[in-house]
């Protein structure tokens, strides 16, 4: 679903990450873990296309298409979902209205069928009841004034809406309660059973990385991916350190 070959990238005139290869399948999850600044945000921020972050080397591939140089809207129509570490505020766009345009935009530029708006309500109501999304959010302005774990949740609303092949999480464990990161853990699991969906997480909690039972660890360090591993790798880090 995501491939990287040799990715570097950079802001400004400084290079944050060299040569970065890894391949995420259908239905993996992959977690991406070091130190604080040692790139890790700054790789996520460089796929998805943000245009502070330059790939300046290598080449990037979704579903085998090769996406280096395509619009952050391109590679979300091509599949690519990036979760925000702090998901920003929009004063005067509401959940709802973001949601349902963004999804029925996605739906029309992949040759889907859009959702009606019965049918949107009826997926709305869904998953407002399984991630636990209390109703008055849904109708304020995104994010604004939103607890920490309010605003993960709906990153996992539109998660779940956009469907998309490769789904790459930024500490979505930060700033959320235990409640909170059991229905993040429980979603990504759903998503990849269910829809075979790939999956790259930073996270430097521990205990949430357990309960997402990995199947490939990535360790980056100065901005380089230093080890790659299985679960037992995350074993071994917990116990001794990066």
């Amino acid at each position: 679903m995501l491939k990287l070959q040799n990715i570097s990238v950079a802001t400004g005139d400084k290079t944050i990450t060299a040569d970065i290869s890894l391949h995420v399948k259908p239905g993996e999850i992959h977690l991406l873990l070091g130190k604080n600044g040692s790139g890790k945000s700054s790789l996520c921020m460089g796929i998805a296309g943000n245009p502070n972050y330059t790939i300046t080397n290598g080449d990037m591939f979704i579903q085998g298409k090769k996406a280096t140089n395509l619009t952050p809207e391109q590679k979300a129509i091509e599949g690519l979902f990036l979760s925000f570490q702090n998901p920003p505020e929009i004063e005067g766009l509401t959940v709802v209205q973001l949601v349902k345009t963004a999804t029925n935009i996605l739906l029309k530029k992949r040759g889907e069928k859009e959702l009606s708006a019965p049918e949107f309500f009826q997926k709305l109501q869904e998953l407002q009841s399984e991630i636990g999304i209390e109703q008055s959010l849904l109708t304020r302005s995104l994010n604004k004034d939103f607890s920490g774990g309010e605003k993960k949740k709906i990153e996992m609303l539109q998660m779940k809406f956009f469907n998309p092949t490769i789904a790459i999480l930024d500490e979505p464990d930060s700033g959320v309660d235990v409640n909170t990161k059991r229905i993040i853990s429980k979603t990504i699991q759903d998503m990849r059973e269910k829809e075979k969906t790939a999956f790259l997480v930073v996270t430097h909690t521990f205990d949430f990385a357990k309960t997402l039972n990995p199947d490939i660890v990535h360790v980056i360090q100065d901005g380089k991916l230093i080890a790659t591993g299985d679960k037992t790798l995350l074993n071994r880090i917990e116990k001794t350190g990066f």
